[in-house]
């Protein structure tokens, strides 16, 4: 397992800015992450989306949001959380 650790301040921003924040670490290791649509739910006006984002060619996470940008923060954030937690 990855571990990254981070700081107080480096944490604010990854849950401001989850897709920014997961681009950054993952380009330290020359990765780029793939945001790919997997579903969606409901009628046109009141749609949920879900997203996931591959790493390395894994599904670094999943995300559900109103909007597919939402979603792809979501993931994102889910994939920083696994990517960035303690042993």
């Amino acid at each position: 397992s990855r571990c990254v650790r981070a700081t107080r301040a480096e944490v604010a921003e990854r849950l401001e800015n989850p897709k920014s924040a997961l681009q950054e670490l993952v380009q330290t290791s020359g990765g780029t992450p793939v945001y790919r649509l997997v579903g969606h739910e409901g009628p046109p006006h009141d749609r949920t989306f879900t997203v996931e984002v591959i790493v390395a060619d894994e599904v670094a996470g999943v995300g559900v949001g109103r909007s597919k940008k939402d979603a792809e923060a979501a993931a994102a954030a889910a994939a920083l959380e696994r990517l960035t937690e303690r042993d």
